[in-house]
């Protein structure tokens, strides 16, 4: 037993698990010239490869299928568009080594462990941001000294000087979405995985943290959590204690809702609703382009295109820009949601391949792992995250849960 606890606590397991929990964060900075993120992940890479090799059957099979499939994709577009049309094999390949390491290294004790820690330093910090902007009308930017920032900003000193003014505060992440993403499946876990006493106390602070982002992936996140614990708590022994408990609950979480709308922050986060408009797309609201703005190019594809996707970029430029929404992308813009991302880049078979993927990982699971695979669907409608860190952290903690649950009812 000894040795099989050395085996997963060994460095290599403890270096993965904090650069998953610090990835998004690291994408900020740069090294060499190279996302940090990215310089960390190749260097854990290359040192997993040398002592594990690769095995994939630690990876889920159908997520397996996914990928296999995106690389034939990708093959099939290169027929017209010659070699260069085999550039996105590069990056197809990097997630796939980044989720095998992280699916073989990762342990769940040791993530859970890393993960509260680490989410609620981040947590304490985006209290202090608000704490600072709103008793002196400026916040502490999140940057770390010294680092080379990669922005859109000329200078790391002007982007420190928006995140100080700006109205939203985001800890250490680049903006409040990213943060919300990040906390979104740790408040699955305090609810629906913790057995401590004080682990609703938690699930409290994170709820705080996330109502103050006042992001619309939390507004979503949240939702769709809830719904889940409404039936969990519905579905348990209808005792009656059991039923006031929950009526006590749903008025708490309902009276506060109203409270926190009628707030500063819950007004601000009304005042966003318009941009959810489908058909105002011409004013470019960050609402449509998240959501909708996919939607037509992926109606712009030819019918072999919609059935097998697209990736080479140029190709995929083309579609873009004879879209109807042509003009509301850059040079290099290429941002869809997670749906959209698989149904343009790996078509109707790409989607299809990744909904059995889900539909098996929620088989047989339990409600931690439903209610992460609820969440996850809900922000890929309106969030690039698809097969991202984000993604990672919603599927490794659901696949715990369902070997968890398994176990459970041997």
């Amino acid at each position: 037993m000894e040795k099989q606890a050395k085996i997963k606590y060994d460095f290599l397991s403890h270096a993965v698990c904090i650069l998953f929990l610090v990835y998004t964060v690291l994408r900020t900075y740069s090294l060499f010239g190279i996302r940090m993120a990215d310089v960390m992940d190749y260097l854990l890479i290359f040192v997993y490869l040398i002592k594990c090799g690769i095995n994939p059957k630690v990876l889920p099979r159908k997520l397996n299928y996914y990928f296999v499939f995106w690389v034939i994709s990708v093959v099939f577009s290169s027929a017209w568009s010659g070699l260069s049309g085999l550039r996105p094999l590069m990056g197809i390949v990097h997630s796939y080594l980044f989720y095998l390491m992280l699916f073989d290294k990762s342990n769940k004790e040791l993530l859970l462990k890393y993960y509260r820690l680490i989410g609620f330093g981040f947590i304490c910090f985006f209290f202090l941001q608000e704490f600072t902007f709103y008793t002196i009308g400026t916040r502490i930017s999140g940057l770390i000294p010294g680092l080379a920032v990669l922005s859109d900003f000329e200078s790391a000193s002007e982007f420190a000087q928006f995140r100080m003014y700006i109205g939203r505060s985001s800890s250490l992440f680049s903006e409040p979405a990213h943060f919300v993403q990040f906390l979104l499946p740790l408040l699955a876990v305090e609810l629906f995985g913790a057995e401590d006493k004080k682990h609703n106390i938690r699930a409290l602070i994170i709820v705080v943290a996330l109502l103050l982002s006042q992001s619309g992936n939390a507004v979503f996140g949240l939702a769709a959590i809830a719904v889940v614990y409404v039936v969990k708590r519905f579905s348990e022994k209808k005792s009656f204690a059991t039923i006031a408990v929950t009526i006590v609950i749903l008025a708490g979480a309902v009276a506060g809702g109203i409270y926190y709308l009628s707030t500063e922050k819950g007004k601000a986060l009304i005042d966003r609703k318009d941009q959810l408009s489908l058909t105002d797309y011409e004013s470019g609201k960050s609402g449509f382009i998240r959501i909708y703005r996919g939607y037509y190019v992926y109606d712009n594809l030819s019918p072999i295109e919609k059935i097998i996707g697209v990736n080479d970029f140029s190709t995929l430029k083309a579609r873009i820009n004879t879209s109807e929404v042509g003009f509301m992308f850059g040079d290099d813009d290429t941002y869809f949601n997670a749906i959209q991302d698989i149904m343009i880049r790996t078509g109707l078979i790409g989607l299809f391949i990744f909904i059995l993927f889900l539909a098996d990982l929620w088989k047989h699971n339990n409600y931690l792992g439903k209610s992460l695979i609820c969440c996850l669907i809900a922000l890929a409608f309106i969030s690039a995250i698809n097969l991202t860190s984000t993604m990672a952290m919603f599927l490794v903690l659901a696949i715990y849960a369902k070997k968890n649950n398994e176990i459970q009812n041997i």
